[in-house]
């Protein structure tokens, strides 16, 4: 049976899964669903069409499920879904989809967004996928697995589907990562290619950073 918190509000409607643990003043809406062995952390916002995969830990002051920004959104029931297993850390927000495409924001299995990172609307992150602090991505970009987006990027605007992208701190923007790239700079710019493993997963043979 889910535990919450006595100052918590989940409204009808809402599914919580066994074992699921809500904090201090969170909010849960109507339509969100939450798996099983799940916390969700104090004044922790869960709205819209959102699905809270099993195993997730979901820190304090998050915002899943809110309004994409977008002028062209309506209104219209679209989702956001959190795979299995997915860390989001404190201040992070994960918007729902606008309309066009599948109509669905998603993250990945295993993903770890760090504290202020946001995601926006349409956005595809596959699994294992790091985001640092404050980290953001623009509205319908993909994010291949085992993806590291290092700390401070103010916007990556397009991003390819290649495992191993990553990215060191503080471009504005980043149009584009080649597979098992780094991108670094005021002028976002190649500055080295890596091999971790012949799959990109850092399996043995993983070599040093520059």
């Amino acid at each position: 049976m889910a535990e919450v918190h006595p100052t918590a509000i989940v409204e009808a409607g809402a599914e919580l899964d066994a074992d699921v643990r809500v904090g201090p003043y969170a909010i849960i809406g109507a339509n969100v669903r939450v798996g099983a062995r799940t916390c969700v952390g104090s004044h922790t916002i869960l709205e819209g069409w959102s699905e809270i995969g099993p195993d997730c830990q979901i820190g304090s002051h998050v915002i899943i499920g809110a309004p994409p920004q977008d002028l062209k959104y309506g209104g219209e029931a679209t989702r956001v879904v959190i795979e299995e297993r997915v860390i989001v850390r404190e201040f992070a927000s994960i918007h729902r989809a606008s309309t066009g495409g599948e109509g669905v924001t998603r993250v990945g299995a295993h993903a770890y967004l760090m504290a202020y990172v946001h995601i926006a609307h349409n956005c595809q992150v596959g699994p294992h996928v790091v985001m640092a602090n404050l980290a953001s991505l623009a509205g319908h970009v993909e994010i291949g697995e085992h993806a590291n987006i290092g700390a401070w990027p103010a916007s990556i605007s397009s991003c390819g589907s290649g495992r191993t992208p990553s990215s060191a701190p503080a471009p504005p923007s980043c149009k584009t990562f080649l597979p098992s790239s780094r991108c670094r700079g005021t002028v976002p710019s190649l500055s080295a290619s890596t091999s971790w493993g012949c799959d990109g997963t850092g399996s043995p043979g993983r070599p040093s950073r520059p």
